[in-house]
């Protein structure tokens, strides 16, 4: 089974690196990436060329090799960190420029959720919500997602490693017995 691990967190050493190193070493021959190693432009200073041309004008940069590269994969982890109950800016920037990359394949849409995984690290309440574009992909994503939330582990929220909890190590290997069964 090939698949591609990718951190959405801005730094290294943290709990997305260990989370990865751990899946890794879960799956043999698994391929970790750095979101934050990409040249992806920011969706701003356009004329909506995606919508109106149906070409993004910053196409050329590493996004859309990104997700062509995940078709070569069975399945495809997301290690999103969490900020105040919303993931971080790098998850955000997928997916806002992602529509150009969407909009052009709309047929690998589906196959693109069914083996996409996300482990999402950060604290949640009542008072902050998912933003609206997670919660979309989280509806293709039902069952296939892990929370996990610092608080619940009795840890603070920048707490590292938060593998070194049994407990939250415990919940990462229930997970992907259950997505390794997929």
């Amino acid at each position: 089974m090939k698949s591609m691990i990718v951190s959405f967190s801005a730094r290294k050493g943290g709990n997305c690196e260990a989370l990865a190193e751990e899946i890794q070493s879960r799956i043999p021959g698994s391929d970790t990436l750095w979101f934050a190693d990409l040249n992806v432009q920011l969706c701003a200073r356009c004329a909506y060329e995606c919508i109106y041309k149906g070409v993004c004008k910053y196409r050329d940069d590493d996004l859309y090799d990104f997700y062509e590269k995940t078709r070569a994969y069975d399945k495809v982890f997301y290690i999103v960190p969490m900020y105040s109950g919303n993931p971080s800016s790098l998850f955000f920037l997928s997916q806002e420029r992602g529509q150009g990359y969407w909009s052009e394949n709309e047929e690998y849409y589906p196959e693109f959720t069914r083996k996409l995984y996300i482990v999402g690290i950060g604290n949640t309440n009542e008072q902050t919500s998912f933003s609206y574009p997670f919660l979309n992909l989280l509806e293709h994503s039902k069952g296939k997602m892990l929370i996990l939330e610092p608080h619940r582990y009795g840890l603070g929220s920048l707490d590292t490693p938060l593998l070194k909890k049994r407990a939250v190590y415990d919940d990462l290997h229930r997970f992907l017995d259950v997505c390794l069964q997929h």
